[in-house]
């Protein structure tokens, strides 16, 4: 559901079938073209062209409702990417889920943070699924939620990766590339700006999560160039106004993004 350029997630879904947006990919092209002459991109030097999306493919973004906190499953073509497990009560909810959708394998896990409402639940879904590979900004943290979900980890014998800004990795056809934190620094004061933000692309469709990065770790962010242009942005830290600046905000606003999910 949307109320203007706002979608509350209240366990949303956002879907992309490529066979529904076949019949407007012509129309579309027709209109780069028509317009690629008079037109020069602004500063589009990091985002190229993006490869279009194969017939048949599928992509999928399930925003929970765990209350205040935050978790997100995104699929592509049947592989999975969990984005936090909310708050330790969300277990049960996320091992219920992945077990009714057999959901039995998770490409990814990513761990935005170590705070519990975060880390919290992501011992459900190992308790159900196994992983490949999980993310986090941090090997180590004095938390239970934390510990636990190292714990779950170990049992399957993984342990915890930390992306570096500008790895990239595929989720089916889906391209994810981490672009923070890129000072860890700022997150001796406050952790909420360890939180890995990264952004998803499938097709033209992009994809913007922040964890809880406050405004410190989203102007270090800007900073880097990365780019951030995306037609959704997952709104960091349940909208709370320290996890938003002026200049991050009109960034987004006058780079295209299109809707907001806020979890409340």
């Amino acid at each position: 559901m949307v109320l203007g350029s706002i979608a509350l997630a209240i366990g949303i879904n956002y879907r992309n079938h490529s066979a529904s947006t076949a019949e407007t990919a012509p129309s579309e092209t027709q209109k780069t073209q028509n317009s690629e002459q008079t037109q020069q991109p602004e500063n589009h030097a990091t985002e190229g062209i993006q490869p279009p999306v194969p017939d048949g493919s599928s992509f999928e973004i399930h925003f929970f409702d765990v209350g205040e906190a935050d978790s997100a499953l995104v699929e592509c073509d049947g592989h999975y990417m969990l984005i936090d497990g909310g708050n330790p009560g969300s277990s049960s909810f996320l091992y219920s889920y992945l077990q009714k959708h057999g959901i039995d394998y998770l490409d990814y896990i990513v761990c935005s943070h170590a705070h519990t409402d975060h880390v919290g639940g992501l011992a459900g879904a190992l308790n159900y699924a196994s992983v490949g590979t999980a993310y986090a900004p941090v090997t180590e943290y004095d938390s239970r939620a934390f510990n636990s979900f190292v714990k779950y980890l170990s049992e399957q014998g993984k342990e915890i990766t930390v992306p570096s800004p500008g790895d990239t990795i595929m989720l089916g056809v889906a391209k994810i590339t981490f672009i923070g934190p890129v000072d860890m620094s700022r997150a001796e004061i406050n952790h909420n700006n360890a939180s890995i933000i990264l952004r998803i692309e499938n097709g033209s469709t992009s994809f913007l999560f922040t964890g809880d990065a406050e405004i410190e770790e989203k102007i270090s962010v800007i900073g880097t160039r990365s780019e951030l242009r995306s037609k959704l942005l997952k709104v960091g830290h349940h909208g709370s106004y320290t996890s938003s600046s002026e200049a991050f905000t009109d960034l987004l606003w006058r780079t295209l993004q299109q809707y907001q999910v806020l979890l409340l």
